[in-house]
């Protein structure tokens, strides 16, 4: 396999992936999966204790979350303010019913 093989695969795996997830962010079902999954990072909550190996457990998860927002943003913006605003939108349904 050549280098130029390699970058090929590279680029048609990130292709095939990009898909993968924008065929996910395009049901309710798979955006609401999603969030759940970007809110399991804690992204945005305070992730100090004073157990100096907890913190640093607690700030590689909220990293990988600015990531993966990071990725969401970037490449299926629409998406992820639909499901933004779906979100927001269950929490108040859900807070209308208690």
């Amino acid at each position: 396999m050549t280098d130029l093989d390699s970058v090929v695969l590279n680029v048609q795996s990130e292709l095939d992936a990009d898909r993968d997830l924008a065929s996910v962010l395009s049901t309710g079902a798979g955006r609401r999966f999603i969030w759940r999954l970007v809110e399991m990072f804690e992204v945005g909550r305070d992730s100090f204790t004073t157990d100096p190996y907890m913190n640093a457990y607690n700030q590689g998860q909220q990293s990988v979350g600015y990531r993966f927002i990071n990725l969401l943003k970037q490449k299926h913006f629409e998406h992820f303010q639909l499901m933004e605003r779906e979100s927001h939108q269950d929490q108040e349904d859900i807070d209308k019913s208690q």
